[in-house]
């Protein structure tokens, strides 16, 4: 077992610090400054849609969705908050880079990959590859007005 001097501990600790604060704030407070209008939708399906209320009685008018989206070589998905819509977007085919406001650098997903879409999270994508861009989006959905 390493035991350390409450000096030694101290010193480990302020040299900690600023890593610290700086991985705390930029989980959740990097502001993205993404665009405001998607564009190159090939397709919005939807595959499914199931009211919870009735297995869930709190989550009554909520709604568990599924969705097949293509986007185009070139689209972008404008930028949006998942404050009160958690999902998961899996990529069927295609390559897809994501904008996190929680990430300090752009992540990609390829096919067989899987994005998790938080609350808290704000962010926007974009299709830089050459081809088409296929994804199974599963998220829920608040009643309306909340």
């Amino acid at each position: 077992m390493k035991t350390f001097t409450c000096g030694g501990a101290l010193r480990t600790a302020r040299a900690l610090l600023p890593m610290l604060l700086v991985s705390a704030l930029s989980a959740d407070a990097r502001e993205l400054n993404g665009p405001t209008e998607s564009r190159g939708i090939e397709s919005v399906e939807t595959a499914g849609l199931i009211e919870l209320g009735g297995a869930f009685p709190g989550m009554a008018g909520h709604k568990l969705r599924a969705r097949y989206i293509t986007l185009a070589p070139g689209a972008v998905v404008a930028q949006h908050s998942h404050a009160a819509r958690p999902a998961y977007a899996y990529i069927l085919s295609g390559r897809v880079t994501e904008h996190r406001s929680t990430d300090p650098a752009p992540v990609e997903f390829k096919s067989g990959e899987l994005a998790i879409e938080h609350g808290g999270l704000t962010h926007w994508l974009e299709n830089t590859s050459g081809a088409p861009v296929r994804a199974l989006v599963i998220d829920i959905l608040a009643p309306q007005g909340e």
